[in-house]
């Protein structure tokens, strides 16, 4: 009977890892979401810049807000 108490118990911690993991991937799916968003405004002010010194199109890159 003990025995059945602990399979039962080790189901539930089984269960909460797994809502852990479901939740923080959603997390992460948001973050990573927000970051492409932001990545997409750079590369549409990208297209704008050109180079004094040569015809190419200057590469700009923002890190955490930074400037």
């Amino acid at each position: 009977m003990a025995d059945e108490k602990d399979r039962f118990g080790e189901t539930m911690k089984l269960v909460e890892r797994a809502k852990e993991d479901i939740y923080f991937a959603e997390h992460d799916r948001e973050l990573i979401e927000k970051l492409r968003a932001q990545l997409r405004k750079v590369d549409k002010q990208e297209s704008k810049l050109q180079c004094p010194k040569c015809p190419g199109a200057l590469e700009t890159y923002s890190f955490q807000d930074s400037f």
